[in-house]
């Protein structure tokens, strides 16, 4: 008689070593991202949309692209962190671009593109030294 308990309560662990693997709970991802974002402006402040804005990730050669909306807005959500530049293009104006800049996790770095007249061969290069937002 000795036995059958003995035997239920290893099937009872059993069981519940079965149901302990089955049964686990789901892990939240930490997010590991940052963004930017901005507005296209051409030199009177109006928006241009459709600009063609580049995002290269300089650490690892990664290369991430968007187009400006009717109201001249963009943002690229999900960055991995790590060293940027940023370049842009329209039509009749010169080529934006900025020096490198570091995103760092959560980070919602705000940078606002302002075309000036010429030709897309012609660039102008922009120290990106503009106020950050974090969220």
């Amino acid at each position: 008689m000795k036995q059958r308990p003995l035997r239920f309560v290893v099937f009872l662990l059993a069981l519940g070593s079965v149901f302990g693997f089955l049964y686990t709970i789901p892990a939240s991802a930490d997010n590991v991202y940052a963004s930017i974002r901005g507005v296209v402006t051409d030199p009177a402040g109006a928006a241009v949309p459709n600009a063609m804005i580049t995002a290269t990730n300089i650490d690892t050669g990664i290369v991430t692209k968007t187009t400006s909306s009717g109201a001249g807005n963009y943002v690229f959500p999900q960055l991995a962190i790590g060293n940027y530049r940023v370049s842009a293009t329209g039509p009749n104006f010169k080529t934006f671009q900025t020096n490198s800049f570091i995103l760092a996790v959560n980070e919602v770095y705000d940078l606002p593109i302002r075309f000036e007249l010429g030709s897309a061969s012609e660039t102008v290069e922009v120290n990106a030294e503009a106020a950050q937002v974090v969220t």
